[in-house]
């Protein structure tokens, strides 16, 4: 086995797919795992429903990830892990706001049925303190509890976000979210959303 220096590491990939026996605590010891890695520049997780990761792991995955200043480009995906709420999107985004030299974001939480406007309210206030971000990708499909309010609270902190490129969001199927308000935040960050 070759082991390589946890210094000269800059990318790393993980897609965990529909794993019953992934929990919180796999989270924590993944996250002790990164600590280590100060080289990284680039992460890409994906934990595709894994229904028994809740705001436990995310938060203590978020925490590592506020730890790693080196860190350009963020992709996380919780697609279909139920168990998160407001409070995971809360730690995301108060360490979000400790990587001052992110330049690409992106974040799926479709179908996280708990995440409510409170949650989007939290990350949308982190957004506008990432200066260099270039590149947004949020998906929040099927989050049913979303409504305009939220988006608006999104589109508001978009606005203020002048080093942006390239936004896409995607809302499908959260039905309190009108076709108006897309439609506002659309023109607000004149780039591509779908509802």
């Amino acid at each position: 086995m070759i082991s390589i220096p946890s210094n000269n590491i800059k990318l790393l990939i993980a897609f965990i797919f529909s794993c019953e026996k992934i929990v919180d605590q796999g989270l924590e010891e993944l996250s002790q795992d990164l600590k280590e890695i100060t080289s990284l520049k680039n992460i890409d997780i994906k934990f595709k429903q894994c229904f028994k990761i809740a705001n436990a792991g995310l938060s203590v995955l978020c925490e590592a990830l506020g730890q790693m200043k080196s860190l350009r480009k963020i992709s996380l995906n919780f697609n279909d892990c139920r168990e998160i709420t407001d409070k995971g999107l809360f730690s995301l985004s108060e360490n979000l706001q400790e990587l001052e030299r992110l330049t690409d974001l992106s974040l799926d939480f479709s179908i996280c049925l708990q995440i409510t406007d409170t949650g989007l309210n939290y990350l949308s206030f982190a957004l506008r303190r990432l200066l260099l971000l270039q590149n947004i990708n949020l998906k929040f499909d099927y989050c049913y509890e979303l409504t305009d309010n939220g988006l608006e609270s999104l589109g508001k902190s978009l606005a203020k976000m002048s080093s942006l490129k390239n936004v896409n969001v995607s809302f499908r199927s959260c039905d309190k979210i009108s076709k108006e308000k897309i439609e506002n935040l659309l023109q607000i960050v004149k780039h591509e959303a779908s509802m």
